[in-house]
């Protein structure tokens, strides 16, 4: 009796945090009986409870005190848990259902105290922040309420605290914050980060988080809805490459309405930036912007977007832009950035007769100054994927009516032909006579294509032969060679006379103009011999160029029954 009474006290001692001997404890421990030992047990279990009961402190500072209380006298009383000799030994020690049960108890007494003093905490922190103990009692506090079902409470209360707070920083961010310039700007994020739950959680990291998803909608909502962000703030961001700010901005989680708002907030200035120069080259430069990788998905959506309206409003500009892109690819690789903005033109503009015309115009052109077969072929290959098969079938065979290319005299002479291959309305297939040599050469192969069921369509208005000018030489079309032999034979041409022969002849004579070897009569009925006509220097670049109208693009109209 003496030693359960000597036990008693000490353990009443280390329950009131006095300091004990836990060597003299667990000896006294060890000599009890099975009996004895759980009535210690029961108590310890009862002075616990009850210490923890008459604590003057909060919940949260009760909490740890009794998680201390738990760890001491679990290490203190686990002596009871040996099994003296034979005697049955204890299965378990209830000192944590103990602590457990006390703690949620007085839980359930001061929850309605408990969630006030959680809305109060949470506006705090929304003006001023609070301190990392405060934050951490918010965690204790949440933790036990959560565990006796109040978690319905703590939302209403701590979403009501946002929705009173909101409307006092907006209208200081509106009175104070302007969107001048960029250090405005930024400014405004930096302030606007301040509160927590729009881009941090600072001083409210301990909420959990389906509460913090319905405060970021919440939050979201407020700003974007009530244009406290708008398309100026981005668009002086997007100018100064700040890249961080947006992404945290795109990143933001909000409903489907706050967005859609802010998706259109960031189309809308990202329209005006690209407008400030042209359209491609703009959206290349917000590509170009170093975007983090969940970011970066959602601007190449918009940015097909907004190439794909720009390329609605002018498709033949576009169209040009890829043909000249196109163009490039055949002497020098293009960035690996534009070909996805080169693919989306091609996909808008690739079923056009402008585009396609304008295309094989230029692949002519190409081929003509002796670009190589394969670097043409690889040229369309970025774009390539895009095509119909009408398109993809003409490309292939023009190429391959230049691989067939009848090359005569050492090269001095290339006849093109082609057979199923569909030409540019303004190439025209065209067969001059008067050149006794050429025509010849003609039937000749005419002669031997036919013995295998060949057609050949010549076509002179391309094909181009090398003559020489005094100690030079030059490249020139059948047509215009044709042109230069009148006049070495009769000093003048009638410009009817051209007309007649050559339908192109506008752009056959252009070059030929430009370089003064020939000249218009004065009443312009003739064409003569220029002034650089014996100059061998004048004698360079003048094969044509074909330009193909522009004419509206328009769906065709179809009838259904």
């Amino acid at each position: 009796m003496q030693q359960t009474e000597q036990a008693w006290e000490l353990i009443k001692q280390e329950i009131n945090e006095g300091r004990i001997n836990r060597l003299q404890l667990s000896s006294i421990l060890n000599k009890l009986s099975l009996k004895e030992r759980k009535n210690i047990l029961k108590l310890a279990c009862n002075l616990i409870s009850r210490s923890l009961k008459q604590n003057e402190v909060s919940l949260s500072e009760i909490y740890i005190c009794g998680k201390k209380m738990q760890k001491r006298l679990s290490t203190v009383l686990s002596v009871l848990n040996i099994q003296p000799g034979q005697e049955k030994h204890l299965s378990k020690l209830p000192i944590y259902a103990t602590v457990k049960k006390a703690v949620l108890r007085l839980a359930e007494e001061k929850a309605e105290n408990e969630i006030s003093e959680i809305a109060k905490d949470v506006t705090s922190a929304i003006r001023s922040g609070l301190p990392a103990n405060k934050n951490n009692n918010l965690k204790v506090q949440i933790l036990l309420l959560k565990r006796i079902g109040r978690m319905a409470n703590v939302e209403k209360e701590v979403l009501s605290a946002y929705r009173e707070e909101m409307p006092y920083f907006i209208a200081e961010i509106k009175s104070v914050y302007g969107s001048e310039n960029v250090e405005t700007a930024q400014e405004k994020i930096e302030y606007l980060k301040k509160i927590p739950g729009f881009l941090c959680w600072v001083g409210v990291e301990a909420l959990p988080s389906e509460i913090k998803r319905k405060i970021q909608v919440q939050v979201g909502n407020t700003l974007f809805m009530e244009n406290v962000l708008t398309e100026r703030d981005i668009l002086l961001l997007l100018r100064e490459n700040s890249a961080n700010v947006l992404s945290e901005l795109l990143q933001f989680r909000a409903d489907q309405p706050s967005k859609l708002k802010i998706r259109d907030i960031f189309i809308k200035a990202l329209e005006e930036y690209i407008n400030k120069s042209n359209a491609f080259d703009g959206l290349m430069q917000v590509r170009l912007i170093q975007w983090p990788p969940p970011v970066d998905r959602k601007i190449k959506k918009m940015t097909r977007k907004i190439l794909k309206t720009n390329i609605k409003k002018s498709p033949n500009e576009y169209s040009k832009l890829l043909i000249e892109k196109i163009k490039k690819e055949v002497t020098e690789k293009l960035p690996k950035e534009e070909v996805p903005f080169l693919r989306v033109i091609a996909d808008e503009v690739s079923s056009t007769d402008y585009f396609e015309n304008n295309l094989v115009i230029m692949l002519v052109d190409e081929l003509l100054k002796g670009a190589p077969v394969e670097q043409v072929k690889n040229s369309i290959r970025i774009v390539r994927s895009k095509w119909k098969y009408a398109l993809k079938r003409r490309v292939d065979e023009l190429i391959n009516d230049f691989v067939e290319t009848e090359t005569l005299q050492d090269g001095k002479i290339s006849l093109i032909r082609t057979n199923s291959f569909r030409w540019p309305k303004s190439i025209k297939s065209l067969n001059i006579p008067g050149i006794p040599e050429l025509s010849e050469i003609k039937r000749e192969i005419e002669k031997s294509k036919r013995r295998k069921k060949i057609r050949i369509d010549w076509v002179d208005t391309l094909s181009v032969v090398e003559i020489q000018i005094n100690s030079g030489s030059a490249i020139l079309t059948l047509p215009q060679y044709w042109i230069i032999l009148k006049l070495c034979d009769t000093r003048s041409v009638l410009i009817s006379d051209v007309k007649s022969a050559i339908v192109t002849y506008k752009e056959q004579i252009s070059p030929l103009l430009r370089q003064s070897i020939v000249e218009m009569s004065k009443d312009s009925l003739c064409i003569e011999p220029g002034t650089n006509f014996n100059n061998e220097s004048a004698w360079t670049d003048l094969l044509p160029e074909f330009i193909e109208k522009e004419k509206e693009v328009r769906e065709e109209k179809r009838n259904f029954l």
